[in-house]
């Protein structure tokens, strides 16, 4: 039987090899994509080509494009903004009823 602060002891490595497992993904993944790029970089340079790359990023009025893996994608500046008000009222009206659940629990709690 474990006292409670081998269990707090425990449960605190736990944490530390699970947030060390997540940096380390964090990083693996950081590197693949460095080495995604700069092997695409010298591909380019070795095959003297110019216009393709596997990740490109051009923003020309109001117009984001995404070049991504040999397909353009599309982005428009107008559709970014309603989908960012979209979300933003939606999260409004949830904390709206989430405080309004709140409020009609601690007013039954208060009555009772």
């Amino acid at each position: 039987m474990t006292t409670r602060l081998e269990r707090y002891y425990q449960k605190k490595r736990r944490r530390k090899k699970s947030n060390y497992r997540k940096l380390l993904i964090l990083f693996m993944i950081i590197v693949l994509i460095g080495g995604l790029i700069i092997v695409d970089n010298s591909f380019r340079n070795l095959m003297d080509i110019d216009d393709k790359s596997v990740f490109d990023y051009k923003y020309d009025s109001k117009v984001h494009t995404l070049h991504l893996f040999g397909e353009n994608h599309y982005l428009a500046q107008d559709k970014i903004d309603t989908f960012v008000a979209d979300v933003k009222n939606s999260f409004n009206v949830i904390t709206s009823n989430i405080k309004t659940i709140v409020n009609n629990v601690k007013d039954k709690i208060i009555n009772n």
